[in-house]
């Protein structure tokens, strides 16, 4: 974890050495998570990919190791990179299995068994807090944060009031968040 910080923090100071060797590192995996986003289209997870190692060279100024890791800063620019592409296509993906999981797991960086332990806890809570919602509820969270759904767009495909999905994804995420407090592996968004 922390060679992937250190090459980062030199990625950030325009080291093409590092930035290399952070791509060569961790372009497999990324390129894993950009095909399962992009629905298993090759060529638009080629671009994404592309793509978010430009944002990479371009933002890694922004990095804070003291907010996350190299892992979940840049697994983050993949997944934005990802959703704004289906955005702009006006496609969606279709989750495969657990690739919702499979993605959540990389994004955290997992790697010691005490870490692995912890994330395996939060994540049965999570499974759990999300069963617990009303159905309405769990689905309008999951087109938000998993497909990349807008709020209106859920509002129209659910035929709910604009307000009423604010509300309840605002609710659940609260919820959601409260019961996973000293953590922020999931990476909500405020509300």
């Amino acid at each position: 974890m922390d060679a992937l910080n250190t090459l980062l923090e030199k990625t950030a100071q325009q080291d093409e050495r590092a930035f290399q060797e952070l791509y060569q590192i961790l372009s497999p995996k990324l390129f894993g998570l950009a095909l399962r986003l992009s629905n298993f289209d090759h060529e638009a997870a080629e671009d994404t990919l592309q793509e978010a190692f430009i944002k990479i060279w371009n933002k890694a100024h922004q990095f804070d190791a003291n907010k996350a890791t190299a892992h979940t800063w840049i697994a983050r620019i993949i997944r934005n990179t990802a959703l704004d592409k289906i955005r702009s296509s006006k496609s969606r993906p279709i989750l495969v299995g657990d690739a919702e999981y499979e993605s959540m797991e990389y994004a955290t960086g997992v790697s010691s068994p005490e870490q692995k332990s912890l994330y395996e806890q939060q994540l049965a809570i999570l499974n759990t807090q999300l069963t617990a919602l009303p159905e309405k509820q769990r689905e309008c969270v999951s087109q938000s944060i998993i497909h990349g759904y807008t709020h209106s767009e859920i509002s129209q495909k659910l035929d709910v009031p604009l307000g009423t999905v604010k509300a309840w994804i605002r609710r659940s995420l609260k919820q959601l968040r409260d019961e996973l407090s000293d953590t922020d592996t999931y990476g909500f968004p405020n509300v």
